[in-house]
């Protein structure tokens, strides 16, 4: 069963910062292939909410790794998953939640 996604402003703006890198350090191309991965785990995570690896330190989140330098960390709330950050690991995550 599918659940609801709800995206948290922290987990757009990280998006939105992300997207830009690539734009300005690769190219629209890759910038593209990155949402459409993203998305694409997104619906994976929404089917089979199960899958990431659980956190040690905080309860009800997981993880997985979209590409080998970006984690989505995810939260299972009731019938819903709740994106509250996606880390890029390539630059300064002061900024992240996890």
């Amino acid at each position: 069963m599918e659940r609801q996604v709800i995206f948290s402003l922290r987990f757009e703006k990280n998006i939105d910062r992300l997207y830009e890198y690539l734009l300005e350090e690769f190219s629209s191309k890759a910038a593209y292939r990155f949402l459409k991965k993203l998305y694409d785990k997104i619906d994976i995570i929404a089917r089979y909410p199960d899958i990431g690896s659980p956190s040690l330190k905080m309860r009800n989140v997981r993880s997985v790794i979209l590409r080998p330098y970006n984690k989505i960390y995810y939260r299972l709330e009731g019938g819903t998953i709740e994106l509250p950050c996606i880390n890029d690991m390539r630059r300064d995550n002061s900024h992240s939640l996890y």
